[in-house]
C-alpha cells in the first residue's frame, strides 16, 4: 500500500491539456518526495484546506524539474528575442508560455528587460 495520485484530465480541467497534465504530475511527485511523512489526509485536499506552504513548495519543484531556471536563463541569453527563446523552451520542455515566464523572472534575467519585455513576461505568467 502506498501513496495514489489522481489525475482530472477533463477538457475543462487543467490536466485536460499536455502542459497542464505534466505540470499537475511534476508537482504531485512534489509531493512524494518531500511530503511523503507528512502527507496529507484526503479530506483535506478534497476539500481545499490544503496548506499553502506545502503547495507552493510542490509548484516550485514542478517548475524547476520541467524548466530549470539556469536553462531557462541561458536560452533567453543565446536567443535574438525574447519570443525566440520562449518558442524553442515551450518546444523542447514542452510547458506552458506561464510555467516558462515564471521559471525565466525567477531566473534573474529578466532585470537585464527592456520595458517590451518586462509586459510580455508579466502577460505570459498571467495566461494559463
Amino acid at each position: 500500500h502506498g501513496p495514489v495520485v489522481l489525475v482530472n484530465r477533463a477538457e475543462d480541467s487543467r490536466a485536460g491539456h499536455e502542459y497542464g497534465r505534466r505540470v499537475t504530475l511534476a508537482h504531485e511527485i512534489g509531493h512524494l518526495l518531500i511530503d511523503r511523512q507528512r502527507a496529507l489526509p484526503a479530506g483535506e485536499v478534497l476539500g481545499g484546506a490544503a496548506p499553502e506552504y506545502p503547495e507552493k513548495r510542490a509548484r516550485a519543484f514542478a517548475a524547476e524539474f520541467l524548466l530549470p531556471r539556469e536553462v531557462a536563463a541561458s536560452t533567453v541569453r543565446n536567443h535574438a528575442s525574447l519570443e525566440e527563446a520562449a518558442s524553442f523552451l515551450q518546444a523542447t520542455y514542452r510547458v506552458s508560455k506561464e510555467l516558462l515566464a515564471w521559471q525565466i523572472y525567477n531566473s534573474g534575467v529578466s532585470m537585464s528587460f527592456g520595458h517590451e519585455e518586462k509586459v510580455l513576461l508579466e502577460q505570459w505568467k498571467k495566461s494559463s
